[in-house]
């Protein structure tokens, strides 16, 4: 699976940030949580990978959203971050 990021969401992984659902664009292909996934730009280009906090279901109803809205959109919360920034690997 992957997903696709923002320039900003680009931006703030380079700088060691974890990757929030606003800044994600797309999600492709299923995953489940803690399976490893392709971080992408809206390019194609493969950034980085990471293990993700939640499922490709959940995570496609969180595109863009808030962190602040998770439980209200998904019914849970484990984390703020799709990725934290200790399971991204930059590419």
């Amino acid at each position: 699976g992957a997903v696709v990021i923002n320039d900003g969401a680009f931006e703030a992984l380079k700088k060691n940030a974890s990757l929030l659902p606003i800044g994600i664009v797309e999600v492709k292909n299923d995953f489940e949580k803690d399976d490893v996934v392709s971080i992408l730009l809206e390019n194609g280009e493969e950034v980085a990978r990471g293990m993700v906090n939640y499922s490709s279901k959940d995570c496609k109803t969180l595109i863009g959203k808030h962190s602040d809205d998770i439980e209200k959109l998904i019914g849970h919360k484990n984390y703020d971050a799709i990725i934290t920034r200790d399971n991204i690997i930059m590419t």
